[in-house]
This record gives C-alpha cells, sequence and structure tokens, in this order.
C-alpha cells in the first residue's frame, strides 16, 4: 500500500494540479516538468525537453513480464554513445510528482515511486517522414522477469569455515591447493 505524504494527499485534493514524472538512469536525472527541479535530498532533476514519455503503470490480474519503456528525444543522435558507454545494467528509477503554484520544493516522500530496476536494453528509433523525430527507447528489465530464475549457488573456503569452523569439504578446491589425484571407476 502506498502511504501519501500530507503534502502529496493535499495535492491529490486539488483540480489544478501538474502530474510530472522524474526519471534517474545512473547519474543523469531528468524531468518532464517545466523547470528544473531539485529534491531535499539534494537530487537534481533537468528540465531539458528530452523526456518524451514514460510507460503509465497498469493494473492487471495476471502477473506480468513486459519491460518498463521510457522514451528520450535524441535529435543529434548522440544517446547511442550513451549506450555504448554502458548503458545496461545502470540503475533507473522513474517517479510520479505532483505540483501547483504553491508547491514547496519536494522530497522523495512527495512523489511516487513508478518503478525501480535496471535498464535491460537502449534503442533508436528514427522517423524521416514529414516532420522527423528521433527517440532513444530504454527498456527497464521487468520486476517480475526472474521469478522462473534459479540463482547459481557460489562459494568458497572462507564462505565454508564462516558457517562452520570444523568444515574442510572446500580446502581441496581452490587455486594452489596442491595436486590432488583421485580414482575413478570400479577397481
Amino acid at each position: 500500500m502506498i502511504q501519501l505524504s500530507p503534502l502529496l494527499s493535499s495535492l491529490l485534493q486539488n483540480i489544478e494540479i501538474e502530474a510530472f514524472y522524474l526519471v534517474a538512469i545512473g547519474s543523469y536525472r531528468t524531468t518532464s516538468y517545466f523547470r528544473q527541479l531539485t529534491l531535499s535530498t539534494g537530487e537534481t532533476y533537468l528540465a531539458d525537453g528530452n523526456l518524451v514519455g514514460v510507460d503509465p503503470p497498469a493494473l492487471s490480474s495476471v502477473v506480468s513480464k513486459e519491460l518498463f519503456s521510457v522514451q528520450v528525444a535524441d535529435p543529434v543522435l548522440v544517446a547511442g554513445t550513451f549506450a555504448e558507454e554502458g548503458l545496461n545494467g545502470k540503475v533507473m528509477t522513474v517517479r510520479i510528482g505532483f505540483a501547483d503554484a504553491g508547491t514547496p520544493i519536494l522530497t522523495t516522500a512527495e512523489t511516487i515511486l513508478l518503478y525501480s530496476g535496471r535498464v535491460a536494453s537502449g534503442t533508436s528509433q528514427t522517423d524521416t517522414s514529414a516532420v522527423g523525430e528521433a527517440l532513444f527507447m530504454i527498456q527497464g528489465s521487468s520486476p517480475m522477469s526472474d521469478l522462473d530464475h534459479t540463482r547459481a549457488y557460489w562459494t568458497n573456503r572462507e564462505f565454508m569455515r564462516g558457517l562452520s569452523p570444523d568444515d574442510n569439504s572446500f580446502d581441496s578446491s581452490h587455486e594452489g591447493s596442491g595436486t590432488l589425484i583421485l580414482g575413478w571407476g570400479k577397481r
């Protein structure tokens, strides 16, 4: 259940509020708000006009494994370079906020977290029709994507000794433990 702060509760009762998105991908922060926003945490979100769209949350009765999508304008085609420099795996958060003319500086308590995860991919999309547009689509991994995934169990001698100081099952399995000759099969 989402806990609403008193300020957010009062904003949502106002019919003249404006909704906006706050998107953070690694150190890049942008907003769809008309001006730059600096939250009380010190995070600054630029109103650079590049945030084109965010997939709104959808209610469903089935578990969805779809990717979360954010569209960013890329008129000078530099987002591909951004992607090549290690976009995949970066932490991505998307929040929605609400404001009116008298809204003070917001905190993250006055925004609602829509998505938190890691970037799965980034692709460029160029349309050369009459006006033309260049978009960069950033796909965030689905929070439900690894429900069927079984994590590998990695361990070493120190880990096993931490569980039980008398355990010597990994003494011969690490590099430099010496030569060990085992016979296989029937004698």
